[in-house]
């Protein structure tokens, strides 16, 4: 990633040429699936990226970034109870 690209992505643009949608990872990547979630609240598709930390979580259920970037998803889509689970999941599984 240029770091144009990067720092666009700090201030929560969308780079230039950006495809609108991050590549589906494989069925198996909890990572890839952590990463596609992260990307999709840059385009204000919160719904998407709670799917795609449910299915990160579905491989690693005991990932506390995961629990931790699930429940920021919700949250920015106003569903504080879902948000607030995920947040104490996180917690006890050790996330700062």
């Amino acid at each position: 990633m240029s770091n144009r690209s990067w720092f666009s992505r700090l201030l929560g643009r969308k780079p230039e040429g950006e495809e609108s949608a991050p590549a589906e990872p494989s069925p198996t990547d909890a990572a890839g699936w952590a990463r596609k979630g992260m990307e999709l609240p840059l385009l204000a598709r919160y719904k998407e990226a709670v799917a795609c930390f449910d299915r990160g979580l579905e491989i690693h259920p005991r990932d506390s970034d995961l629990w931790h970037n699930k429940g920021a998803a919700l949250a920015a889509l106003g569903r504080t109870r879902e948000a607030d689970e995920c947040a104490r999941r996180a917690r006890e599984l050790g996330h700062r």
